[in-house]
């Protein structure tokens, strides 16, 4: 017996452009069609993603991205087993919304291909709703899904946030504004975070911190917002305060680039 599958390429097993390929042209015959294959495919083509063309990017993530449907069958007839009196009654008292269009016939989730009209002007609006979206249902769904939503964010931040942010905002912004926004990316990400004012030694501008139950977390971040390239003698001071003060780690923040023999330091640490 000849099974469907058998015709499937199985994507990990092709490199990247032959992979886009036939996702481009014939999707059903490629596997993974929902997410990169690997994590290979993926830093293969946001490593190169200045070359490609706006429109295919948009193309990736339209693929990418969840339609209207109902991946998880298994599920769907588990929940239809279920239906009886009392537990149409439980579903319609119940808030989730996904309960009750699983139930009653409807596709288990609504699609957000919409963000695509928010691209290329409002990634980080793009981003909020894919991650809106997952929250609500990253219990729901298959993990390729899931691996395809990571990607589109991949995707976005590689290709799209130069256009909200060009360099040029960066540089016209004044070294307190630079360190502020610098704290408020950290406390975005969960961070503690305390601009010190120039009050702290070796010209540490902010301190994070962050515990958990198993670690607490100090580290020292130093900001410079400097068109010139960085030389080794900042990352020195900066490592002998790290290393003075038993912080964690030391963080250099700047618009900028790094000399080479800078870069070979952080190399050597």
């Amino acid at each position: 017996m000849k099974y469907f599958y058998e015709d499937v390429i199985d994507g990990r097993s092709i490199d990247l452009n032959e992979y886009l390929k036939i996702l481009f042209n014939n999707p059903n015959k490629v596997f993974p069609n929902n997410c990169f294959p690997s994590n290979k495919h993926l830093d293969e083509y946001v490593m190169n993603i200045a070359d490609r063309s706006e429109e295919e990017v948009k193309r990736l993530i339209d693929t990418f991205i969840v339609h209207e449907g109902t991946y998880d069958l298994d599920l769907l007839y588990f929940e239809l087993m279920q239906k009886d009196p009392i537990y149409f009654q439980n579903v319609k008292k119940t808030k989730g919304q996904y309960l009750k269009r699983l139930v009653f016939g409807k596709d288990a989730w609504e699609g957000i291909s919409w963000v695509l009209d928010l691209l290329p002007g409002y990634p980080r609006g793009a981003i909020n709703v894919i991650n809106s979206f997952f929250m609500a249902y990253c219990a729901m769904l298959p993990d390729n899904v899931i691996n395809g939503l990571l990607n589109i964010n991949e995707l976005i931040l590689a290709k799209f946030f130069n256009y909200e942010h060009p360099m040029e905002v960066l540089h016209n912004l004044t070294p307190s504004e630079f360190e502020a926004l610098v704290a408020e990316l950290f406390n975005k990400m969960g961070y503690s975070v305390e601009l010190t004012g120039k009050s702290y030694d070796g010209g540490i501008d902010i301190i994070i911190e962050k515990s958990t139950p198993s670690q607490k977390e100090l580290s020292l971040v130093q900001c410079k917002k400097y068109k010139k390239t960085i030389g080794v003698k900042y990352i020195r001071e900066l490592l002998g305060v790290v290393e003075n003060k038993k912080a964690t780690r030391g963080i250099f923040c700047t618009c900028s680039d790094y000399t080479k023999m800078a870069t070979h330091f952080c190399k050597s640490i």
